[in-house]
């Protein structure tokens, strides 16, 4: 997950192992700016996928008259089924930070809520943002990831693209205001020991 969030999301699906056996890959995760609130903060962008996936699940097998699964939500459950697509929507997420927060971004591991309750409040703060990019990312990283997710310079290149069309759609998107709770809940400056209060 935090290989991911770094960046790296090959790594985290295919060669998990070289993250312990690897000094760079070690080094990349664990090393002096690693911390608690940012590992939190990363985690709680896993649930929220999990999560919506999940839903996507109930409500493509619901029964129910009034069920809203759309052809949307369709697509991007599939893209969620396909094998690595977590890894690789937690690194496209952390590469429009900068784009979301509209702040400069020195170190991803300096990244962290500047308060949270529970990982539940956490995932509850993403899911307007990863509903928000779910289309975009289907568009962008299905080839990508029926491939294998297995190619360095192509899913580099599939991540740059994504950003860039985010850079241009951001301003349009009609859920830029639900997205104002986790904006303004994020601090990218180092955290300060014990900066996450919990019940």
């Amino acid at each position: 997950m935090l290989t991911s969030f770094m960046g790296n999301p090959i790594t985290a699906y295919q060669s998990i192992k070289k993250i312990w056996e690897s000094n760079s890959n070690y080094w990349m995760i664990f090393n002096d700016s690693t911390n608690r609130d940012n590992i939190l903060y990363a985690y709680t962008l896993y649930v929220a996928i999990q999560n919506l996936k999940q839903d996507f699940l109930s409500r493509s097998t619901s029964t129910l008259s009034n069920n809203s699964f759309t052809k949307t939500d369709s697509e991007a459950l599939d893209l969620l089924r396909i094998r690595g697509a977590i890894w690789l929507i937690i690194s496209a997420t952390s590469a429009i930070l900068p784009d979301i927060l509209s702040d400069k971004v020195s170190n991803k591991q300096f990244i962290h809520f500047k308060r949270l309750s529970s990982i539940d409040e956490g995932a509850d703060l993403w899911k307007p943002l990863i509903e928000a990019i779910l289309p975009l990312a289907v568009s962008s990283f299905s080839q990508v990831l029926n491939d294998g997710l297995n190619n360095k310079m192509t899913t580099g290149k599939a991540i740059s693209d994504f950003t860039r069309n985010f850079k241009g759609l951001i301003k349009l998107l009609p859920e830029q205001s639900s997205l104002e709770p986790l904006v303004n809940n994020t601090s990218t400056e180092r955290p300060k020991q014990n900066s996450i209060t919990s019940k």
